[in-house]
């Protein structure tokens, strides 16, 4: 008797969790998207880190509550504290880099430089997680390493750019890369919950540090790049009119 081709069976679970899967990565980059254009419009007028301690304020407040149907305060215990503080940590350094460069160059252009985020995750995952890469892909990493390169070439240099900015977003890439892949490590021992709630207590403590150091803007005059000057700027109490741009992106904290 012939052997039948073995075909993979049709899964009407796993299917609409995939879909599920997708919109829920599409509603996350539209929220993305929306957060870096509104903390673009804040740029010119507010720190950095006033933005980041109000923003993580507002949503540590959400994510508390969504913890407490995910075991409530003991999900917060973890075996690898350490690594949980350098994720922390690298997504602060990610944060800082990406909007710093929104303060000097256009939003389309940070985005498309950070864009090679997920080809940095794609060659990370070969040694820190020891995931196969087959050659499409990496020839598809390739192709996507050379798009960055000329956006650099044509689009940074061409127009003036200075090259420090140029790279604070690919930094940026590479902090967010290898913390996406400490989140897939520890994703498997802490609720998404708690992963957030390090991350925004580390926000808070690094931006608290910043207004005390340099929350007066003593040192704003001293640079004339629009990045440290975002940086450096004095905290103000917001106009209303900004309050509820404040509200939006602390909701979409990412």
């Amino acid at each position: 008797m012939p052997r039948l081709c073995t075909m993979t069976a049709f899964n009407p679970t796993s299917d609409r969790a995939a879909r599920i899967g997708i919109v829920f990565v599409i509603l996350g980059m539209l929220a993305i998207s929306i957060n870096d254009l509104l903390i673009k419009t804040l740029s010119d007028r507010y720190s950095l880190y006033q933005i980041v301690f109000t923003r993580s304020v507002i949503g540590l407040t959400i994510t508390v509550s969504i913890l407490q149907f995910e075991g409530g305060f003991a999900a917060l215990k973890t075996r690898r504290p350490l690594l949980h503080l350098l994720r922390a940590l690298l997504i602060v350094c990610a944060n800082l880099g990406f909007f710093a460069a929104l303060a000097v160059l256009p939003l389309a252009m940070v985005n498309a430089l950070f864009f090679v985020a997920p080809l940095m995750i794609t060659l990370l995952s070969i040694p820190l997680l020891g995931e196969h890469v087959g050659p499409y892909r990496l020839g598809a990493v390739f192709v996507g390493f050379c798009g960055v390169l000329l956006v650099i070439g044509v689009n940074g240099f061409g127009e003036g750019w200075p090259l420090f900015a140029l790279v604070l977003p690919v930094g940026a890439a590479l902090c967010y890369a290898l913390m996406q892949i400490l989140t897939r490590k520890l994703g498997g021992e802490s609720t998404a919950a708690a992963m957030a709630i390090y991350i925004q207590v580390t926000f808070l403590i690094v931006s608290s540090l910043a207004w005390l150091f340099f929350g007066d803007g003593r040192y704003e005059e001293a640079f004339e790049s629009e990045a440290l000057r975002f940086v450096l700027r004095p905290w103000l109490w917001p106009n209303p009119e900004d309050w509820w741009i404040f509200a939006v992106i602390g909701g979409f904290l990412r």
